[in-house]
């Protein structure tokens, strides 16, 4: 074992990069949904902001609770400002 690696030569050689162990393809699928998550919470976050700026107020949030799965209910979130 090495100062500089924590693990014992025999799994550090066995160790794999993420970028090598999908396809090129599936790594541009993960790049390109990436960018799309990323277009699209930088869209909320500017929707977010107008609504405050114009101070209006939060959009009433619809929880539902399938039977069998969080019996013990849901509440919306408060906000203590």
């Amino acid at each position: 074992m090495t100062p500089s690696s924590p693990l014992p030569p025999a799994l550090r050689a066995k160790r794999r990069l993420p970028s090598r162990t999908i396809s090129a393809e599936a790594r541009a699928a993960m790049l390109a949904l990436d960018r799309q998550i990323a277009m699209e919470d930088a869209e909320d976050a500017r929707r977010e902001h107008r609504r405050l700026k114009a101070g209006l107020p939060e959009a009433p949030r619809v929880i539902t609770v399938f039977e069998g799965f969080a019996e013990g209910g849901a509440t919306p979130r408060e906000r203590n400002n």
